[in-house]
């Protein structure tokens, strides 16, 4: 039976042709159903209200994200009604190129919302969905794009934060490891996750079975995709990770390209330039790996051995993307050699970041445990066994 959604998917979409051109520091947000249903408004509520933010505080809070995670940290927005539209003024100064580039976002945020109203008239969408643009990431001197599947639930109903989870915190862990500091980290957090829909941990199961992925939102997040991936000044493709076997799939089937772990492919954009692309683990598939077997004599053993595999291939991504991310320029398969090599024989440091990231040991912990520990471990998975266990977590998800 169709569900209701509340405060997710208004009734109809706005026109947003008659509403004046922005001056050099304004971006034009439109009428306040369009905002209140682009920035999932109220989005900071469950059960309890968490902050009880006005719409223009909403959309300031998200505005000035991807202002400072862009690097304009001295520049600030303020959300005004002027007319019957709302606009964000710019103080500060000028964000040389984020006015075209935010406006063109909430311009595909349109695209996403009225692709939703259609999935939700068709019956398809669940009760307890949201709505969720990428809201608050940064879209212009972002280094990578990061092609996920799906953002959870809690980023609109607790956190207010895109980048605030666990799986973006362990991918930007690993992204210091290869040498690039935490001040830069968010300039590696534009996300694109192809479904805008922000959805209980657990639904990515949920999600495929409704069709959602076959094409629903493609017209939004291949734009998107294009947009994102732009580099001012140059011709350079940003490069592009698909984190995921659904997002490796999401690229053969719109771009004819395969990709497996730590396949570095290239492809063709709508616009012409070409893009460098690496495909690799969800980042979250880690703890999965790491925590696989329940019982059994040998479960630590074996959970250990998975984990280390896995962390194996997702820090030379996470080199690669960090590497091509200051350099886009670079010989692609060049870097992922010289990452490859950077990371091999380098297990006890590896064993620390499992230690660490999976069983939530201090380093020090970690540290003393992996110095008395002998490599390779016994129970090292074949690769057709780590294909086994990626396509259990993609049937749990």
């Amino acid at each position: 039976m169709k569900r209701k959604i509340v405060h997710c998917i208004a009734a109809s979409l706005i026109s947003f042709a008659g509403i004046a051109a922005a001056a050099e520091n304004e971006i034009q947000l439109g009428d306040a159903q369009r905002i209140t249903d682009l920035y999932s408004f109220p989005n900071n509520c469950s059960n309890v209200c968490y902050r009880s933010w006005s719409l223009e505080h909403t959309v300031e809070h998200y505005l000035n994200d991807s202002l400072r995670r862009d690097g304009f940290s001295s520049t600030t927005a303020t959300v005004s009604m002027e007319n019957g539209s709302y606009i964000a003024k710019l103080t500060g100064p000028e964000p040389i190129g984020f006015v075209d580039r935010y406006e063109a976002f909430l311009g595909l945020g349109d695209v996403a919302l009225a692709l939703a109203r259609g999935f939700n008239s068709a019956g398809k969408w669940r009760y307890d969905w949201r709505f969720l643009l990428p809201l608050g990431l940064p879209m212009l001197n972002n280094r990578s794009l990061e092609v996920m599947d799906f953002p959870p639930l809690t980023l609109v109903l607790e956190k207010q934060d895109y980048l605030n989870s666990n799986t973006t915190n362990r991918w930007t862990s690993l992204l210091g490891e290869n040498g690039i500091p935490k001040s830069d980290y968010e300039l590696y957090g534009a996300i694109l996750d192809v479904v805008p829909v922000a959805a209980p941990a657990g639904d990515g199961q949920r999600l495929d079975e409704s069709g959602i992925y076959n094409g629903t939102f493609d017209t939004y997040g291949v734009p998107l995709l294009n947009l994102w991936t732009k580099t001012a000044n140059a011709p350079e493709a940003k490069p592009i990770m698909a984190l995921g076997s659904p997002m490796r799939s999401w690229f053969k089937r719109l771009f004819n390209v395969n990709l497996g772990i730590l396949d570095v492919k290239q492809i063709k954009l709508p616009d012409g330039r070409t893009a460098n692309i690496m495909g690799t683990n969800h980042p979250s598939y880690f703890f999965y790996a790491a925590n696989k077997f329940t019982d059994g004599p040998d479960k630590d053993e074996k959970n250990f051995a998975l984990g280390l595999e896995v962390m194996k291939q997702d820090i030379v991504a996470a080199c690669w993307q960090a590497e091509m991310g200051k350099a886009p320029a670079s010989d692609p398969m060049a870097m992922k050699a010289t990452c490859t090599a950077r990371w091999a024989g380098a297990d006890k440091r590896l064993c620390v970041l499992v230690e660490m990231q999976a069983y939530r040991k201090t380093e020090d912990e970690a540290t003393q445990f992996c110095e008395q520990r002998t490599f390779p471990s016994p129970f090292t998975p074949s690769r057709a066994e780590l294909n086994n266990v990626e396509a259990e977590f993609n049937a749990l998800q």
